[in-house]
């Protein structure tokens, strides 16, 4: 005889322990303390293997993996720099064809999404094929930036790890702000702009419960990071130098030169992609004519290719002509906006660093040239001005505000900074209302401009809160006999029934007490205003506002049906209660939807 085997009983034991275990600390905030740290370090360490795919990509394409590959590629023949972009772009538009949802790239704006209105749910494999994607497009050459992909990377795993871990929505939500901000953290070296930038642009809010977890996440990511590429800044710095605060008039001015800049750079994304959904030829060969075209740019200027860090440590140095900075900074962005309007998968945070360092160098020329004595250095104009157009473009001023800061380390460096980039983003909002990211979200169709309650407003549905069994009355009745029916019925309130194919009517207690004696109810109704039982509260809550009606009717399932009537006050407490559930997931408590 043989014995029976203990392991599969001892693995359910195992697992039902660590699931109880599990269930007992979801109810403190050790839990997010605990699973912050391994999501940072996991983001870490796929922000590492990001870095490492884009430098295979980049050997097999021009024959180097370094990050300032400009010389290599000043020898490569000219068919090879036109051609790499172009054969990074077919590969790439395929996976976007076959791989992502949507049939469209991921990036930023999703994880935005993700985090306002699904509860932090993303999927691990459509993290990993963005993330290859764009090592892909940026390895070949495509103008774009590395960041958001590692974000987008980075709140995948985060996201992944929640739901396996079986955290409710709360904690999902802080977890997947803690993936962000272990990338930001591993990719700049800045920890405290990782924590901010999760907070900020992605969770919404800086309360306590959520602050902890990402600056565990954060901390975790950079020493990580650190261990394996050294305790460097992104980009090699110049000696920061303010020369006189009277030069903060000149900074503010750089400020809103930057939005212009930040306006333009925008403004030209979304151009780009008109222009190549009007293109009449498959979607998944957009992103290889986009790349053909940055490749034919890149002819003249190479220094446009990948995410163009070694142009924008030259430009920190100063060693870039005034007016060869001017033609960069054009031919930056009109080859970022050929290459995501194409359909290929990148950032745009390099991308502004590097158009904000070429439009503050040549600011800061002028500057000198106009008042010698009083200015500072190129390079400290260059980084003032990657702040100003990488915060207006972003939407995130203090994240990058501390990005400077951390990269300089210089406080009176950062009187400038705040100056210049909280002028930009101003005048950027006047202009465009939205950042980047939710920019993006509004031209599908998806608005979280009002805030990261809309998701919570968007899981309760209309058929949970409305009133069943309507009082139906037909058109000839009396006012006598309304009057009498009204008061007994649900909501105070008469649904009358339609003439022919028009709408049903709605009478209140309102409508009846002007009403003169032998008028009947056909004359007296109004036309009932209808939602869906599916439909948000969201939507519910902007048809009543629209329609200033009390009582909306709820439609059945049978066309033309009634199924049940709510009143715009109801839709408002429950509103209000959901708003205390926010508040409560935000600061740690158990929140409860009865009250």
């Amino acid at each position: 005889m043989t014995r029976e085997d203990p392991a599969p009983g001892s693995i359910r034991r195992l697992t039902a322990a660590v699931r109880h275990v599990v269930a007992f600390l979801k109810r403190e905030q050790l839990v997010l303390l605990v699973v912050a740290l391994a999501t940072g370090a996991l983001a870490a360490y796929a922000a590492l293997a990001f870095r490492g795919a884009i430098a295979v990509v980049q050997s097999m394409a021009f024959f180097t993996p370094s990050e300032r590959p400009l010389t290599v590629i000043a020898g490569l023949p000219w068919w090879q720099i036109a051609m790499a972009p172009a054969a990074g772009g077919l590969i790439v538009g395929l996976m976007v064809y076959w791989l992502l949802p949507g049939r469209r790239p991921q990036g930023v704006a999703d994880v935005v999404e993700a985090s306002a209105l699904r509860g932090g749910h993303m999927t691990l494999r459509t993290g990993l094929v963005t993330a290859l994607g764009s090592a892909i497009t940026l390895g070949s050459g495509g103008s774009a930036g590395r960041e958001g992909p590692v974000v987008h990377l980075g709140a995948s795993i985060a996201a992944s790890f929640a739901r396996r871990l079986g955290l409710d929505r709360g904690q999902g939500r802080v977890i997947l702000g803690c993936g962000v901000a272990a990338a930001i953290a591993a990719s700049f070296n800045a920890p405290l702009a990782g924590v901010l930038f999760a907070l900020e642009v992605v969770l919404g809010h800086y309360a306590l419960s959520a602050f902890a977890p990402t600056v565990i996440a954060a901390v975790t990511a950079t020493i990580i990071s650190r261990i394996h590429l050294g305790a460097y800044p992104a980009f090699i710095l110049p000696h920061v130098t303010i020369a006189s605060f009277y030069e903060l008039p000149a900074f503010a001015m750089l400020g809103l030169v930057a939005a212009v800049a930040a306006i333009v750079f925008v403004r030209a994304i979304h151009a780009s992609q008109k222009v190549f959904d009007a293109v009449p030829v498959p979607t998944w060969i957009k992103p290889a004519i986009a790349g053909a075209l940055v490749g034919a740019i890149a002819l003249v200027l190479p220094q446009i290719l990948g995410v163009g860090y070694e142009a924008t440590d030259a430009v920190l140095q100063g060693s870039i002509a005034f007016w060869l900075l001017v033609v960069l900074a054009l031919a930056k962005i009109v080859a970022t906006a050929i290459t995501l309007g194409g359909g290929a998968i990148g950032g745009v945070f390099s991308p502004s660093l590097f158009v904000g360092a070429m439009t503050g160098a040549a600011f800061g020329a002028i500057t000198s040239f106009v008042a010698p004595d009083l200015a500072s250095t190129q390079g400290t104009y260059a980084l003032v001005g990657m702040g100003a157009v990488a915060g207006a473009v972003l939407g995130a001023p203090l994240s990058t505000i501390l990005i400077m800061v951390e990269l300089t380390g210089d406080l009176a460096f950062a009187v400038a900074v705040m100056v210049a980039v909280v002028l930009a983003t101003v005048l950027y909002r006047r202009v465009q209302h939205y950042s980047f990211f939710t920019d993006v979200l509004a031209r599908r169709g998806v608005r979280i401009a009002g805030g990261h309650d809309v998701g919570l407003l968007r899981e309760q549905r209309v058929g949970d809160l409305m009133v069943v069994q309507p009082e139906w009355v037909g058109r000839n009745m009396t006012v006598e006999e309304l009057r009498r029916r009204v008061w007994t019925a649900p909501l105070a309130a008469l649904v009358v029934t339609p003439e022919g194919d028009g709408p049903a009517g709605l009478l209140t207690v309102a409508d009846l007490a002007a009403a003169g004696d032998g008028e009947m109810a056909g004359d007296l109704c109004h036309p009932l205003v209808v939602v869906e039982q599916d439909d948000h509260l969201e939507r519910a809550i902007l048809v009543a506002e629209e329609s200033e009606e009390e009582v909306l009717g709820v439609a059945g399932r049978q066309p033309g049906s009634i199924a049940g009537l709510i009143r715009s006050v109801d839709l408002a407490r429950a509103y209000g209660r959901l708003l205390r559930h926010l508040r409560a997931e935000e600061h740690g408590e158990r929140p409860d939807l009865r009250h």
